[in-house]
């Protein structure tokens, strides 16, 4: 790490896109000279020595659980941190919702990249009474959208086998300990080994024993939460206070 010294930037891409992080590595000294941008590429243990170094200032992209091991890293060197990191975010659903219109955007949202993006909500609460309403509009726009997702090129797959691991683990936990599950696009959750592309699984049921809700999903699964009423919902939402975002669906302005 030596480029440390005379470097202005340092890189280090994610070890879980090798052939990204490869491109990047020949594409970004084509435009910059070595003492402005380098880029670094390795396994876990290279990145665990790329937080402990005297950065003036570190930037970190990715899931809570790594931040809080970068932010202890730099910090034995005092190094500032930004944080930009996923969680779970929730989209609530109120009576004076257009269900209709909210189950189109939720569906759109939850599918885009296979569930994998930062903003993706992460679960929903919504009405007892618009529960299954809500669901079944869910269902026809998921349909509507990918009528087959395994074979669908045009839908993302999972980004690696632990990932998809990861993600069969919060389905199988839930489904354990109580949860129902809908899956939507396909009659299994993959078609072969190799073939990554997840489904739609609703979760309904859900309850705070279960993993799925205190990890971010980052994954075609959503979970459902039903409220009585609407002074509930803080309550259902502070287990997971620190969303990146929050979705709301309704004409109740306070």
């Amino acid at each position: 790490m030596r480029l440390l010294q005379v470097t202005e930037r340092l890189l280090k891409p994610s070890e879980f896109v090798p052939e990204t992080a490869a491109l990047f590595a020949e594409v970004v000294p084509k435009y910059f000279s070595e003492d402005e941008v380098a880029v670094v590429t390795g396994g876990a243990d290279i990145s665990q020595r790329f937080a402990e170094l005297p950065f003036d200032h570190l930037l970190f992209t990715g899931s809570t659980n790594v931040g809080a091991k970068v932010m202890q890293s730099a910090s034995k060197n005092l190094v500032p941190v930004t944080l930009e990191l996923g969680g779970k975010s929730p989209v609530i659903i109120g009576r004076s919702a257009k269900l209709d219109l909210a189950g189109t955007r939720l569906t759109f949202g939850k599918l885009l990249n296979g569930g994998q993006l930062c903003l993706s909500p992460d679960y929903v609460v919504v009405p007892n009474e618009l529960e299954e309403q809500l669901i079944a509009r869910v269902v026809h726009e998921a349909q509507s959208m990918y009528p087959n997702i395994t074979e669908n090129e045009d839908y993302a797959g999972v980004i690696n086998e632990r990932h998809f691991a990861r993600l069969q683990n919060y389905i199988d936990d839930a489904v354990a300990k109580g949860a129902k599950l809908t899956i939507v696009g396909a009659d299994k959750t993959r078609a072969s080994k190799d073939n990554r592309r997840m489904p739609l699984h609703i979760l309904q049921n859900v309850n705070e024993d279960m993993l799925v809700m205190h990890e971010e999903i980052f994954g075609p699964i959503l979970p459902v939460m039903t409220y009585s009423d609407m002074t509930e919902v803080p309550d259902m939402i502070e287990p997971r206070r620190n969303p990146l975002a929050m979705y709301y669906f309704g004409k109740d302005k306070a």
